[in-house]
């Protein structure tokens, strides 16, 4: 929590494509790790995107 703000943080995992247009987002607590929020954004695509790779 920022106490000064008193709101608790957030991160944006975003999917773009090669050209930067937004395919996905997910919003995570800051709490989680990267690697968590990547998971959780990429897990249920896999389908959609069957030609998607780790860069």
């Amino acid at each position: 929590m920022t106490w000064g703000k008193k709101i608790w943080g957030r991160k944006r995992h975003l999917l773009v494509d090669t050209q930067g247009h937004v395919l996905a987002v997910k919003v995570t607590g800051a709490h989680r790790s990267d690697q968590e929020g990547a998971r959780a954004l990429l897990s249920p695509l896999a389908d959609s995107f069957p030609r998607m790779a780790l860069v």
